[in-house]
């Protein structure tokens, strides 16, 4: 009966110290598992990495919006060169190449405000050859008006010619106004002079056709 009892005894002494030993390495364990020991570094080390990236990012952002800024100033210039070649175009001869030309450019302009300020200008470009023509003919019909040159008809001649070229669409539409083609109206101005100028018996005819030239 002792030997028995010291037998069980023996048995739960075995039994029992290696369960409590793995049931504490087990929990152990496992909370290793749950809670690892960088846990709390990290999520610092990936905040460190997105703000390092958005840093990146606003340097790349920075340096695209001077690009942008300097292709602007670039479209810019180059508007204000067809504003200008435009402009040319209404202090010369009209020509029509170069007028077509000029219309065309105007078109391409990068800037809506700039084509908004100055669609005058493309009015007088579009109207030039048409403005050309009439102030022409008009001309044209002075210079082989016959009774500019007789004494007795001259005076009225005189009136009756410059009165030809201020009925002329031209000068009741743009003469005055605030854009103008330049070459059309130092031709017309010059001629009103000779015209004005003309005296009572002179043989010879009135000239403006070259002022157009």
């Amino acid at each position: 009966m002792n030997k028995f009892k010291y037998i069980l005894m023996a048995l739960f002494a075995i039994l029992t110290s290696p369960v409590m030993g793995q049931n504490s390495d087990s929990i152990k364990s496992e909370h290793s598992a749950v809670l690892p020991k960088d846990s709390l570094s990290t999520p610092r080390h990936e905040i460190d990495s997105l703000k390092s990236c958005i840093k990146m990012m606003q340097i790349e952002i920075t340096e695209k919006e001077k690009q942008i800024s300097l292709l602007k100033d670039r479209l810019m210039f180059a508007d204000s060169c067809f504003l200008r070649i435009s402009n040319d175009c209404l202090r010369k001869r009209y020509d029509p190449v170069r007028v077509n030309e000029a219309i065309a450019n105007f078109q391409k302009m990068y800037s809506d405000k700039l084509q908004e300020t100055f669609s005058p200008l493309k009015s007088l470009l579009e109207g030039y050859k048409d403005y050309y023509n009439e102030i022409s003919m008009t001309f044209k019909s002075i210079e082989s008006y016959k009774d500019i040159m007789n004494p007795f008809k001259c005076e009225t001649a005189v009136k009756e010619s410059i009165t030809r070229i201020k009925n002329t669409k031209y000068y009741h539409k743009v003469y005055s106004s605030n854009w103008t083609i330049m070459f059309l109206n130092n031709a017309i101005d010059n001629a009103l002079s000779r015209i004005g100028k003309y005296h009572k018996g002179d043989k010879k005819p009135i000239k403006l056709m070259d002022l157009l030239n």
